[in-house]
Parts: structure tokens; sequence; C-alpha cells
């Protein structure tokens, strides 16, 4: 892995969690068949059929993005047609199958309490710092806490207690 690849996995990993909310999620990847989710894992093969096992104990719209070795980055979840919104629990099975290229993935879960616009994310691939910017254009508005409360610059933004975001990696390999 080159010391490049490590530097992003690094971003990606420093402040994965929002500590002025009091939101919380968990992830799980793992290998589903005949619509079960078979338990967690991390490593698959391309070919392979993978799910997510999402908990929360806050009601709100779910958004995953999966970062790769390869300085790409795409919003798996919601796909086109799908509805984001989460109640506490949602297993999403049949969804995605490990393809090329091999490698690290790092995948983001963002939970939040308002329907982001993403339209125009769905469907492409971009790299991760037009990710990371698109999502802080769309999603997050984080300002000056006073007392719990930000300053909003703008009413239909998020303020940092309406999110929490969380990772999980995962590997895919060759196999024969």
């Amino acid at each position: 892995m080159s010391n490049f690849i490590v530097r992003k996995v690094a971003v990606l990993g420093a402040g994965m969690s929002n500590p002025h909310s009091t939101i919380r999620i968990s992830v799980e990847v793992g290998k589903v068949g005949n619509g079960r989710f078979l338990g967690p894992s991390n490593r698959f093969c391309v070919g392979d059929e993978i799910g997510y096992r999402v908990r929360t104990d806050t009601p709100g719209y779910l958004y995953l993005v999966v970062f790769s070795q390869q300085d790409q980055a795409s919003l798996i979840y919601p796909d086109q047609g799908e509805p984001p919104r989460i109640e506490r629990e949602l297993d999403l099975l049949d969804q995605f199958k490990v393809s090329e290229p091999a490698g690290k993935d790092v995948v983001l879960a963002l939970l939040t309490t308002k329907k982001l616009d993403l339209t125009g994310l769905q469907g492409r691939t971009l790299n991760w710092e037009q990710m990371q910017s698109r999502l802080k254009d769309l999603a997050i508005e984080v300002g000056p806490l006073t007392r719990g409360v930000t300053n909003r610059k703008t009413p239909h933004r998020l303020t940092t207690a309406d999110w929490q975001v969380t990772r999980i990696e995962s590997e895919a390999r060759r196999c024969k």
C-alpha cells in the first residue's frame, strides 16, 4: 500500500464520529444468502454478495458512501428509488456484489435527522476529495457551538447535532 493510500485512510479515520450529536449508529458488513444476513465479516472475494446491518437509536436518513483504495468514492445507498429512511434497524440484503478493483474499502455510514438531496451523486464515481467536498457542501454545517447550539447560517443545512457518522472497513480479494 502506498503512503498516499495510508494517508488517505488516516484522513478518513480521523474524527469519524460527531461528538456534538447524541445519535448513535453501528454498521456491520457481511455475506448474504437466501435473503439473510449471514453474519459479520470484513474479507470478501470478488463476486460475493454482501449486505449491511445498520442499527441506530434515532430514526433518520441513512447514506452509505464507499471510499476505495484506488481513490474512488461512490454513494451506494440509497440507490435511485430506494427510501433512505431508517427507524431503528435495517438489513440491506442482496444489494451489493463485490467487484473489481480488489483492495481495501472504507464505508462511511451517515445518519441524518433531515433528508439530504443527493441527486447527482447516485450512480457516479468521484475521487475522494470531490466526494468529501460534495457531502460537506450538501450536509454538514460545522459552526461554533454556544451551549450546544450552532449559529446556523442556512436553514436547510444540518447543525452539528443533526447527524452522526461511523465507518467500517472491508477488503475485496481475487479468490480462486
